[in-house]
């Protein structure tokens, strides 16, 4: 038994007549589809089918695709996928460094100068993070502190200090250190002081 579906310029939509082998009687049955411009069978919907059948893998592969994604936005999805050895966790760390090296004092010309230490702090992680700072000098194995601050770094930001600290030292050599409480971080330089002669000759 064939079954399909008529369409007539009376009927804006499909109606739902079944069509049986005996087309002719079912016309003739309803007078109302016997002026009907066309009638379309159910072939037309086969014909549909298989255009639609010959994009599935394409289609099927874009929404794979996108649910991969959509699953890799999400802490669960990074678990599912770590698991299975298709995501790889981001490293996190802080990178703690002097704005410009190369232009740091090496040498002190008077036993009592104002140094400008300028230092940077990179947050590589994925929320911000409050680092507490401060600058050391140390000499003779003696350390002071001559500064102390607190900065709020955005994730995967920068934050810039610059400070002036006082360097008192005659003889010998310096060093100024930047260091974080955490995490425990420092860099550092040294600094030639003027010599005691030297001193005496001014």
């Amino acid at each position: 038994m064939t079954q399909g579906w008529i369409w007539s310029d009376r009927t804006p939509e499909w109606d739902r007549i079944p069509l049986h082998e005996g087309l002719e009687g079912n016309l003739a049955a309803n007078s109302h589809d016997r002026q009907a411009v066309g009638v379309c069978y159910v072939g037309l919907r086969i014909e549909w089918s298989e255009t639609m059948r010959g994009h599935w893998p394409l289609l099927l592969l874009v929404a794979i695709v996108l649910a991969c994604v959509g699953l890799a936005q999400t802490p669960q999805g990074h678990l599912v996928l770590r698991d299975t050895g298709l995501y790889e966790t981001p490293p996190t760390y802080t990178e703690l460094a002097f704005s410009a090296p190369g232009k740091l004092p090496s040498t002190l010309t008077q036993p009592s100068t104002s140094v400008t230490v300028a230092f940077g702090i990179h947050n590589v992680t994925g929320v911000s993070r409050k680092y507490y700072w401060s600058i050391v000098l140390v000499r003779d194995g003696k350390s002071q502190t001559k500064a102390t601050g607190t900065v709020l770094t955005p994730a995967q930001g920068r934050t810039a200090v610059t400070r002036p600290v006082m360097a008192v030292c005659v003889g010998g050599r310096i060093q100024v250190v930047v260091q974080l409480e955490s995490p425990a971080e420092s860099v550092s330089f040294w600094m030639t002081c003027p010599s005691a002669k030297k001193q005496v000759k001014q």
